[in-house]
């Protein structure tokens, strides 16, 4: 059974795990693959945040070791749970040596699944959410696809339902297939048709890849994919892209993303996840490319829009912060989007604006 009290990571297993994988591989086109006996069966750590899930872990544990490849390991970070996850954390532990459970006070999923990578072994990572579930095939498929397309990052589709039979709109289902490319060629031809689908669980990661790439999930935020899709696509060389749904999202009540009470941490998740892109796409010189522009255009509008679904109860303590976000977006002179502009200025002008947008193009 192997389970860690506490977040405190040992930099001797990381730097154990660092010589066990440059020891057996060789680079090519900037992602590392492994050669010989690991070349045929390279481990895939599964890094599994858990916070109260008690009714759906099981589920999502055990889509994993039903997998037709098995060779993983599952590393279970119990971030704080007052619930039974815990104890199951530690059940399946105790029955299958390929289970790591790790065991910290609340967090939240970014400083998880950050604690997850340090403490990972795999040559290739995944992050599924502890109340959804993956297809038998997942890993089988996608590290045949990585390895045949010299990948560094998979990107799949995905299945939407909700937890009481209502329907769910958010689909992450793509409308083509993609030819394998670079991070940026990828992101932007994703972006042009809609498909670009920002969450962790989307996406299958060489592990030296994301491991250099020293990118990591904010914490203290929801919405972080936001920020790391989007930056761990810019890093990569090359990413495959597999039409297939390999994994099941469930949307339920009182989940992080569905709780009203989080209303204004949704809304200051959205302004810091519009600086961060924004920030980021100018230290690396290519905030003037359209296809920047336009992902931090979108995510400028998400952040004021997002004001509007404040309750108003807790509207008070983010108009300041509304105001803020506003001037500075104002301010970012190459923003040129005309709706954006008239929606800072109020709801009133920008749907005016769109109006006018629609009739006359």
């Amino acid at each position: 059974m192997k389970t860690q009290a506490g977040c405190r990571l040992t930099s001797l297993k990381t730097q154990l795990n660092a010589v066990r994988r440059s020891n057996a591989c060789k680079v090519l086109g900037g992602t590392e693959y492994l050669e010989d006996e690991a070349m045929d069966n390279p481990l895939i750590s599964v890094i599994i945040p858990v916070y109260n899930v008690e009714k759906y872990l099981r589920e999502c544990v055990d889509s994993v070791l039903k997998q037709t490849y098995d060779n993983f390991e599952i590393i279970l970070i119990d971030d704080g749970s007052t619930d039974s996850s815990g104890k199951i954390c530690d059940e399946y532990a105790y029955n299958d040596a390929r289970i790591t459970v790790v065991h910290k006070e609340n967090e939240g999923q970014s400083v998880a699944r950050n604690i997850g990578i340090e403490y990972s072994s795999g040559d290739w990572l995944y992050f599924p959410d502890s109340d959804d579930y993956i297809a038998g095939d997942t890993f089988e498929t996608l590290l045949k696809k990585a390895v045949t397309e010299k990948a560094d990052i998979v990107i799949f589709d995905a299945y939407s339902f909700s937890d009481d039979g209502s329907k769910v709109r958010q689909s992450y289902m793509s409308k083509k297939d993609y030819p394998a490319c670079s991070g940026k060629e990828m992101f932007s031809a994703l972006q042009k048709n809609g498909d670009f689908h920002c969450p962790l669980w989307s996406m299958f990661y060489n592990g030296d890849f994301l491991r250099k790439s020293n990118i990591r999930m904010i914490p203290g935020i929801i919405y972080e994919d936001s920020v790391f899709g989007f930056q761990i696509m810019m890093q990569a060389s090359r990413i495959a892209h597999e039409r297939r749904t390999f994994y099941f999202r469930r949307y339920r009540s009182g989940s992080t993303m569905t709780q009203p009470e989080k209303r204004y941490r949704h809304f200051h998740s959205r302004c810091e996840v519009y600086r961060a892109v924004r920030d980021f796409c100018r230290e690396n010189g290519f905030a003037d490319k359209d296809y920047a522009k336009e992902y931090i255009i979108r995510c400028a509008m998400n952040a004021v829009d997002t004001f509007r679904l404040v309750e108003k109860s807790e509207k008070g303590k983010c108009k300041n912060e509304f105001e803020i976000i506003k001037k500075e977006i104002k301010n970012d002179g190459y923003y040129d989007d005309k709706l954006l502009q008239l929606r800072c200025s109020g709801y009133v002008f920008w749907a005016a604006g769109k109006a006018v947008k629609k009739v006359f193009g």
